[in-house]
């Protein structure tokens, strides 16, 4: 399955603000603050892309960022994380080679898919019944329990 969106290449977090860039464009910024679930992909893209990825998603639900795990600044991330929203996390799919998706927080969802996943078939023909076949097209989607986390009115501290 290809991604459409472009490879963060660097993270850089400053006053609890993370920054994406890559080739110098700012891809998203997000208050670390705002992160309500962290994720866990990997694709079949490897080893000439980058294949395993940290899906971070906003509290509204609205938004999954994917940040590559050999991104620039990676480990200062999990740091930021583990010290802002006490996320303490372990990579599950790490020697995985095909596309599959884990949450990693919150800890009550840990190892539960992130994303549904559903096939887009291509239009009718001998050829594109071929290509569905190989190379699949595939629409992805926060999983229910997910979006239902996400959506959440925050706790009051």
């Amino acid at each position: 399955m290809k991604s459409k969106r472009p490879h963060v290449r660097s993270i850089e977090i400053r006053d609890g603000h993370l920054t994406a860039t890559a080739n110098g464009k700012v891809l998203f910024e997000i208050a670390v603050e705002d992160i309500a679930a962290v994720g866990e992909l990997t694709t079949n893209g490897g080893p000439w892309l980058p294949d395993h990825f940290l899906v971070l998603v906003t509290r509204d639900g609205a938004r999954d960022l994917r940040v590559a795990i050999e991104s620039e600044g990676f480990d200062r991330l999990r740091e930021e994380l583990r010290a802002a929203r006490g996320i303490e996390f372990e990579f599950m799919l790490a020697n995985r080679t095909d596309w599959a998706t884990a949450v990693l927080w919150p800890h009550d969802l840990r190892g539960r898919p992130l994303y549904a996943v559903h096939p887009v078939p291509r239009e009718k023909g001998i050829f594109a019944s071929l290509l569905d076949r190989i190379l699949p097209r595939m629409r992805t989607e926060l999983t229910a329990a997910v979006r239902e986390r996400c959506t959440k009115p925050r706790e009051m501290s």
